[in-house]
């Protein structure tokens, strides 16, 4: 077995010491650019990272175009808590190979916390108060008595916006009507609410506010994309619901997309779907499969006609029906695969699916997203075992603990503020019961403020409580009851 190989079995069984004493029984003047690196990467497996940068520079200039060494680099740096540094050999090691998603992701991690120390609160407060002192730019825009271009206006108003964040999308006009377009951003169904809800009374008499599209009055309408005159009449569909799913399959048909490729047609047909019904109810309801026919099918009826076809159907199944997607929790299950927070989760709810599937996919880019807004998506994990009380033989004991946990995030959601409020600083977004652990999902919109409420709450019960953020590997925030 050559050096490298033995080195490497070692690190297979993590044994990150015994490489270290090996490598450094080899005189320097006779390790190559491999054992150096090795060397570093055992370094920053045991938390020394000034050792690792030490010899991670030692082979600076041969290794300066190198993907592993760029990376081995930015690891030192993040966990030595200079996430400048590390941003930029990070970003150096993604750019020499786009393949590298852990560069990626450590990268992007490296601004989770950049919101300029405002949260999300605090921004949607500053945003109501520049839209009142600029109200009458925009009226008299809207009223043509402004000398602004349409171009100028929308970037007045999109500087405005950029108080709360850049990626907001918005259309305005109308009878002072403004509303927030998702546009795909899932994750603005649990912001622009919470925006809406702030809006100050004294506009209310004058302006009508909406969190997402709604539906449009498109009944006469036309659309035109691809260079297609396209007639919402005209689109025929076929709505088959899935009661076990609660979600409808749809099947389309038009002369004129038909005639397009295969992904305009798509394309074409979900933004007109969404002027239909609305964005609300096209994520609620509409995430089941979508075909396109190439003929008109039996059943078929008018775009225009959809979304009463859904609220018939809902309302003669007895469903309940929900307009806000922040209002509707989906049931999930898991298998527990460890014993590591959250790898223990054997069943759980959500009222935003898209955040579990990202944590269990390590996809970070929305959660990165979120925490730029001055929010963090976390979650409360606390440990059964802790609380000597609980007697694990009682036949009775999941109960106790699913009741216990549905308490502590009835309690926590209490003290956050009354949801659609536009006070609340987070919102319940779920739970999750594990094997070992007991888990609360949640999005702050104050963190700092959560925290010192949460504590109160929390010393109650004999727990030991650490909020962590919603992705894998995350140290912890804040322990309570310590």
């Amino acid at each position: 077995m050559s050096i490298i190989e033995e080195i490497n079995e070692l690190h297979k069984n993590a044994e990150h010491k015994k490489i270290i004493e090996i490598i450094t029984a080899i005189p320097k003047e006779q390790r190559d650019t491999e054992l150096f690196s090795l060397l570093a990467r055992a370094y920053n497996n045991i938390g020394k990272y000034d050792e690792a940068l030490d010899n991670l520079m030692y082979i600076r200039e041969e290794s300066i175009d190198d993907t592993l060494w760029n990376h081995r680099v930015g690891y030192s740096y993040y966990y030595k808590g200079d996430k400048e540094d590390a941003e930029m050999y990070f970003k150096k090691a993604y750019d020499l190979n786009n393949d590298d998603i852990d560069s990626y992701n450590f990268y992007m991690l490296c601004s989770e916390d950049r919101d300029d120390g405002i949260n999300f609160e605090e921004r949607v407060n500053r945003f109501w108060k520049w839209f009142e002192e600029n109200e009458n730019v925009i009226s008299d825009f809207i009223e043509q008595k402004s000398d602004m271009s349409s171009d100028e206006i929308i970037e007045f108003i999109s500087n405005g916006m950029a108080l709360i964040s850049n990626k907001l999308q918005f259309v305005f006009g109308g009878n002072y009507e403004f509303t927030f377009t998702v546009e795909g951003k899932e994750y603005l169904f649990y912001f622009t609410p919470r925006i809406v809800d702030a809006m100050p009374e004294k506009l209310k008499s004058k302006w009508k506010f909406f969190p997402y599209m709604q539906k449009q009055d498109i009944a006469d309408s036309n659309f035109k994309m691809y260079n297609k005159d396209l007639s919402f009449k005209e689109i025929l569909v076929l709505a088959e619901y899935d009661e076990y799913t609660n979600f409808f399959n749809l099947k389309f048909y038009n002369k004129q997309l038909n005639e397009l490729e295969e992904d305009y047609a798509y394309n074409a047909f979900y933004i007109m779907l969404e002027h239909a019904v609305g964005e609300n109810i096209s994520k609620l309801y509409l995430l089941g499969d979508v075909e396109k026919a190439d003929k008109k099918l039996d059943g078929m009826i008018e775009l225009t006609k959809l979304y009463d076809f859904i609220m018939n159907v809902l309302k003669n199944k007895n469903k309940e029906i929900i307009l806000d997607p922040i209002n509707r929790y989906t049931v999930y299950e898991c298998k527990p695969t460890d014993n590591f927070f959250r790898e223990d989760i054997f069943i759980g709810n959500t009222c935003y699916m898209e955040l579990i599937d990202d944590y269990a996919n390590f996809n970070i880019d929305t959660f990165i997203t979120i925490s730029k807004m001055g929010a963090r998506a976390v979650y409360l994990a606390y440990a059964f075992s802790d609380n000597k009380d609980n007697d694990f033989e009682d036949e009775n004991i999941n109960q106790k603990l699913f009741d216990e946990r549905d308490k502590i995030a009835n309690e926590l959601e209490s003290v956050m503020g009354e949801k659609g409020s536009g006070k609340e600083i987070g919102i319940l977004l779920g739970s999750a019961f594990g094997i070992l652990c007991g888990y609360i999902d949640l999005l702050l919109y104050n963190q700092d403020e959560f925290i010192k409420r949460a504590e109160e709450v929390l010393k109650k019960y004999n727990y030991k409580f650490r909020l962590l953020r919603f992705r894998q590997y995350s140290e912890a925030i804040k322990t309570f009851n310590d």
